[in-house]
């Protein structure tokens, strides 16, 4: 089922999926079924019937005014395809007038972050790039909400709505404003650290570390660039494409600053048996600063008491538990909470690519993780527990 990761040669498994979301149908208490069956009902009517656009904005607009307390997300859903009737109808004006009106009704749901994309994503179709920037400055909190719900749909919104304010600065020739957003965001969500998280079904994953890291170059920043692309590495998630990124991203300022040696010695450590004369180049390159009142609130918002948690976890949630941890330099709690993610269900490939992920961090390099994967085919012996008997010596970073 596993196979061995090699930095060098780029080959490995890749078991993560990541898919341009639609939102799921949950499952609620009975009451709230009624919202969902008859917009499924609706919208599979409407589909058959090859409806035009002005008849799928009739109905849509009965039903939502024959059911006035709509769950929210039923009718942000609603709303986004009674906004796409009226695109196709040429309405532009129409499809930012009701993706503005519901922001507002539904400002303090989650989902609202889906409208807040999809308008921003409207505006710049329209070369409305000062209103794309405004709309995400007005809607900041929100759509942190969004990407801070533990939903992966919602984060993938949250990523590519702040993608679309970055568009917007680079349509009106204002790149400068381009790396405090990018900043911002990083500090806000800590979710989209993992550089996959970032895009759409693998579609510009990655994105805003390949925006930042060359920005800080262009202006004169190599150092804090470099501090990212390391940060970029830490976080990103063990597989060939995510980490072909991330070392991408360090080769590109080590290039930039000409220290191609770094280069050279970072790939040699990646082998399963490199040289134990090398300093790894990573080493005292300290990680950025994050905003302190930000990082204790994510501290406190991530944090995940094993001890007293019972039951299954919300895997996406621990995954972005594992990043502040690993950020921190709490790789002990990392470690336990992939072995956790793991042991609640070991038919899914993400709690050994999560450990993988923590030992990757850890050691800035995949050699170790690479055993732990020789370990699950029966070929290595687990270092886990000594790993974990390493970082009891260690204190973590308030």
């Amino acid at each position: 089922m596993f196979s061995r990761f090699c930095l060098t040669t780029l080959f490995s498994l890749l078991l993560s999926f990541a898919v341009y979301a639609q939102p799921p149908k949950p499952v609620v208490p009975a009451p709230q079924l009624d919202d969902w069956g008859a917009f499924n009902q609706l919208e599979a009517q409407l589909k058959a019937a090859n409806a035009e656009p002005q008849a799928i904005i009739d109905a849509y607009q009965k039903l939502y005014e024959n059911r006035p307390k709509m769950l929210p997300l039923v009718a942000i859903k609603l709303t986004v395809n009674v906004a796409e009737a009226h695109k196709k109808l040429g309405n532009a004006d129409k499809v930012l007038e009701i993706d503005d009106w519901a922001i507002k009704q539904y400002n303090d749901a989650p989902e609202v972050v889906w409208l807040i994309q999809h308008k921003a994503n409207a505006l710049n179709a329209q070369k409305k790039y000062e209103d794309t920037t405004k709309l995400i400055e007005e809607n900041w909190f929100p759509l942190v909400r969004g990407g801070q719900s533990g939903e992966d749909w919602l984060v993938m919104y949250a990523a590519t709505a702040v993608r679309e304010a970055v568009d917007a600065y680079e349509a009106l020739g204002q790149s400068d404003k381009e790396i405090p957003l990018l900043l911002k965001a990083i500090n806000y969500l800590p979710a989209l650290w993992d550089d996959k998280e970032q895009g759409q079904g693998d579609w510009r994953d990655g994105w805003l570390y390949n925006t930042l890291v060359p920005q800080l170059i262009k202006s004169n920043r190599a150092d804090e660039a470099l501090s990212w692309a390391k940060f970029h590495y830490l976080t990103a998630s063990f597989d060939k494409d995510a980490l072909a990124r991330a070392t991408t991203s360090l080769g590109r300022v080590w290039g930039e600053k000409e220290e191609y040696t770094k280069i050279r010695v970072f790939s040699q450590l990646q082998e399963p048996m490199p040289d134990a004369a090398l300093k790894n180049p990573l080493d005292g390159v300290a990680l950025p600063t994050l905003d302190d009142k930000i990082w204790r609130e994510n501290l406190a918002r991530t944090a995940i008491n094993l001890d007293v948690t019972k039951g299954a976890l919300n895997r996406s949630k621990v995954k972005e538990s594992i990043a502040v941890l690993m950020v921190r330099g709490d790789f002990g709690g990392a470690m336990k909470l992939a072995q956790r993610l793991m042991k609640d269900d070991p038919t899914k490939p993400d709690g050994a690519l999560q450990i993988c992920r923590v030992f990757k961090a850890a050691d800035l390099s995949v050699r170790r993780a690479n055993l732990f994967l020789s370990y699950l085919e029966g070929q290595a012996a687990n270092p886990i527990p000594a790993f974990l008997k390493e970082q009891e010596a260690k204190t973590p970073a308030p």
